[in-house]
C-alpha cells in the first residue's frame, strides 16, 4: 500500500504462520516431465486450513510457472535454484508446474501454513 505521500511502501500489517496441525511436509521428485505440485505426482490436494505454502527446492536447478501451463527444462517457466525457498498462496500453489533443468532430479520440500490469530 502507497503511503498518503504517494511515494514509498509502508506495511500496513504483520502475518505469523503457523503449521497446519496434522500436515506433514511432504517430499516431491522433480524430474524431466513436468508435473504439478498438487495433483499428478504432486501433493495428492493441500488441507483446506492451509493458506500459504512453502517449497523449498533441494539438489538441483528447476524450471516453474505459476499459470498452470507446463514449463520447459530450456526455455520456458521462472527457474528456482537449489536451496532457493518459494513462498506461495494456495491459489497460486494449486497452478505451480515444476520440471528439472539438467540431468539431476530435483527434490520439492513442501510444507502448508495457516495464518495464525
Amino acid at each position: 500500500m502507497r503511503n498518503s505521500s504517494g511515494g514509498g511502501f509502508q506495511v500496513v500489517a504483520t502475518a505469523q504462520l503457523a503449521p497446519v496441525p496434522d500436515v506433514e511436509m511432504s517430499e516431491i521428485t522433480v524430474a524431466d516431465t513436468a508435473l504439478a505440485l498438487v495433483g499428478e505426482a504432486g501433493i495428492e490436494a493441500l488441507d483446506a486450513k492451509t493458506t500459504v505454502v512453502v517449497v523449498q527446492i533441494e539438489a538441483a536447478t528447476v524450471r516453474f510457472t505459476d499459470d498452470g501451463t507446463d514449463p520447459v527444462a530450456t526455455t520456458h517457466g521462472f527457474r528456482a535454484y537449489d536451496g532457493q525457498t518459494l513462498i506461495w498462496s494456495v491459489a497460486t500453489a494449486a497452478r505451480a508446474r515444476f520440471v528439472r533443468e539438467g540431468g539431476t532430479s530435483a527434490k520439492l520440500k513442501v510444507g502448508q501454513y495457516k495464518h495464525s490469530t
